[in-house]
């Protein structure tokens, strides 16, 4: 066996010893719609019996109600919940290695040790298996997808094939599914494989159509099987379910139902609000799916959580790094260079309509990884596409580091003093000028907050009278803006008020490089709770009252 093929087995056995350790040692995540995910499987709501009309706001998947009951009992030992992580942390790695090895087979064994080993070090991936959601059995399915998207199956036989895994992945998450399509129908439309293009599309078509007549009984009221929730939320000032208030029904027609309504409503708002708050916000509903971070706790391990917070940082770059060299292939590899700019563009619509959130993103992500290793051993030597490329996202990140930022700090009680620096000449020269803070309770509203600048106290949660809203605005004095004009000035949050399990404050982490500068005074780290320990507070100033 040659040493490269050893090497592949090798990085194989290696990433499966860390998918089956911490898929039997981590902490099962069990989240509100995992709950109700797994209550569903278990007495056939949305496969034989109707969906309730006061649960419509939840997503029906029937392709991953279906894989619970069926991976709860396979490990029936370890228990429902350990049983699935189990299951779909080994299908998750089968999917990882046979799809490396199949580019291995197709563009060289250099090509499948790059993408096996970038995708073991992405750790964001594996932590998803250890939730029990959708995420990481869409990312198996999607995975090998996005490889047939750029190395069509050599044998026409085959082609038909392909739409098996597509109508799946589709009833697990149709967003994913409808995405791998489109990829798929960029990657063979550029080579003109229109007949087997048309092939799949049929295939897939007719099986949706017969699975969505079958289901429709059980399916629920609403005609678009929750997409109207998901677009309401996706509306919300930064993804802030609070601000969305009391939902209303979804009676009528999809077209003309309430909540999507609402959701052209909330658009509406969020183009009129000032300049400098409006571009900010648009860059985070468009960008913060891709870049940002969901919350993991990994102290369960001391090696992992050493692993995992260099991860955090290191991974961002690779995926950086990765996005660059593979949108920007251009003559080496134009199939890699479209499958990867076609899959950019479908996110950043898919972050603007549903919601910037990462845990919706990630099952694609790996895939860049792969297109990456493709595009970086392709032939001619690649020029200086993607060093430019990756320049620019760097600068972008730079200028709007809101996008990546960790989601989510917290305050878990009251005394807790937040430090956050701000630079000299940062604030507007004169006012009126207005400053804003992403903090706000999830919940009740018995947690509070005191802001301080330069020992004046400019704003008491208090006497807020909407704090629905994911930030808030703070009124800046003349003085405090002579002063910063002059010199650095510190901020300091101090929270007050009743704090609980189900009463606190929660606030994004913008991580280094990008910005620092953020402290807690009694030194536990910034976000001991979330096992946060560096980062800055996401604020910025801007002229006028609003």
């Amino acid at each position: 066996m040659r040493p490269q093929r050893i090497l592949f087995v090798f990085l194989g056995a290696a990433g499966l010893a860390i998918y089956l350790w911490t898929a039997l040692r981590a902490p099962v995540i069990l989240w509100s719609d995992s709950r109700l995910d797994l209550s569903w499987a278990e007495h056939g709501i949305g496969l034989w019996k109707a969906v309730p009309q006061s649960t419509e706001v939840h997503p029906l998947k029937p392709g991953f109600l279906l894989f619970l009951r069926a991976a709860g009992p396979v490990f029936s030992s370890a228990g429902r919940e350990r049983s699935i992580v189990i299951v779909q942390s080994l299908l998750l790695w089968a999917s990882i290695f046979l799809t490396c090895a199949f580019l291995a087979r197709r563009r060289g064994m250099t090509v499948g040790l790059t993408g096996l080993l970038a995708i073991f070090c992405f750790l964001r991936l594996r932590n998803s298996a250890s939730a029990v959601m959708s995420e990481a059995l869409a990312a198996a399915l999607f995975l090998p997808l996005s490889a047939i998207a750029f190395e069509r199956p050599r044998n026409r036989r085959l082609v038909p094939v392909v739409a098996l895994p597509l109508l799946v992945l589709f009833w697990v998450r149709p967003n994913v599914g409808v995405i791998a399509f489109l990829v798929l129908l960029a990657g063979w439309g550029l080579e003109k494989c229109w007949r087997e293009i048309l092939v799949v599309g049929v295939l897939m078509t007719a099986g949706v159509l017969i699975s969505w007549s079958a289901t429709r009984q059980f399916a629920g009221q609403e005609p678009g099987r929750g997409i109207a929730g998901v677009v309401l939320f996706g509306s919300a000032e930064y993804g802030w379910l609070p601000s969305l208030g009391i939902w209303p029904g979804t009676e009528g027609s999809w077209l003309s139902n309430p909540r999507l309504r609402l959701a052209a409503r909330n658009w509406v708002q969020t183009l009129r609000l000032p300049a400098a708050d409006r571009d900010r916000e648009l860059a985070w509903r468009a960008l913060h799916g891709i870049f940002g971070l969901e919350y993991y706790d990994a102290r369960w391990s001391r090696i992992y959580r050493m692993l995992d917070k260099t991860e955090r940082i290191a991974g961002l770059f690779l995926l950086v790094a990765a996005i660059a060299l593979s949108v920007s292939a251009g003559r080496r590899d134009a199939v890699v260079a479209v499958c990867a700019t076609s899959l950019l563009a479908l996110l950043i619509a898919h972050n603007l309509l549903f919601a910037s959130s990462p845990r919706l993103i990630l099952p694609f992500l790996p895939a860049f990884l792969t297109m990456a290793a493709a595009a970086a051993h392709a032939r001619p030597r690649f020029g200086a596409g993607p060093f430019v490329f990756l320049g620019l996202v760097v600068i972008a990140l730079a200028i709007a580091p809101q996008v990546s930022s960790w989601d989510w700090g917290q305050i878990e009680t009251a005394g807790v003093i937040l430090q956050q620096r701000i630079p000299a000449r940062a604030l507007p020269r004169s006012s009126p000028a207005t400053l804003h803070v992403r903090i706000a309770p999830p919940g009740g509203h018995s947690a509070h907050l005191i802001v301080t600048i330069a020992d004046r106290v400019l704003y008491r949660s208090t006497e807020d009278h909407d704090r629905t809203r994911p930030l808030i605005t703070v009124p800046l004095p003349p003085e405090v803006l002579r002063e910063n004009a002059a010199a650095p000035l510190v901020m300091r949050l101090t929270s007050t008020g009743e704090y609980n399990p189900v009463s606190y404050l929660l606030f994004p982490v913008l991580p280094p490089p990008w910005r620092t500068g953020a402290s807690r005074a009694d030194r536990m780290g910034l976000s001991p709770g979330s096992d946060i320990d560096f980062g800055a507070l996401d604020w910025w100033a801007h002229a006028g009252t609003r």
